[in-house]
């Protein structure tokens, strides 16, 4: 069973770097919100990406440059970097000094998505919709599955 799903913008191949890009339209994330975990796209494809090959040849994280094109402004926004191409993609522009490699990248976010699961799984933390007269005027009425049989159980909610 899959429960997330995604599609790479753009994987190029340059020289023995693999550049992932995600191309934004709006808002581009920060690179503190990347680097703390709290926008997880890059890091998960970066993760889901060294699962495979590309043909022949292995998908190594550490050959991996990771970041944003702004389709906006027209810039590139690092995000992460492999240690083997840091200095290599330093040199390129496509990397700074402050950019955060993609080997801690992944152990944070899965460090953090642990944690997420942990708190889930916490019914103190669970949002499960609990009908009242406040269904009526509620914001998320129109995709609330308080109503929705098969999700009764889940809810452990009463016919």
């Amino acid at each position: 069973m899959s429960w997330a799903s995604g599609a790479v913008d753009s994987l190029d191949l340059y020289g023995s770097a693999m550049v992932l890009t995600d191309y934004k339209r709006k808002r581009v994330p920060s690179a503190a919100d990347v680097s703390m975990g709290r926008d997880l796209q890059l890091a998960f494809y970066a993760l889901a990406l060294s699962e495979h090959r590309l043909g022949n040849m292995e998908l190594d994280p550490s050959r991996f440059i990771l970041g944003y094109w702004s389709i906006l402004d027209g810039v590139w926004h690092p995000r992460a970097v492999g240690k083997n191409i840091r200095t290599r993609a330093i040199e390129l522009g496509l990397a700074t000094k402050k950019t955060v490699l993609v080997e801690d990248l992944a152990v944070d976010t899965l460090g953090r998505v642990a944690q997420l699961l942990r708190e889930l799984k916490d019914p103190k933390n669970r949002l499960e919709p609990r009908p009242s007269q406040a269904c009526v005027t509620c914001a998320y009425q129109g995709i609330c599955r308080s109503d929705d049989l098969r999700y009764r159980g889940m809810f452990n909610m009463k016919d």
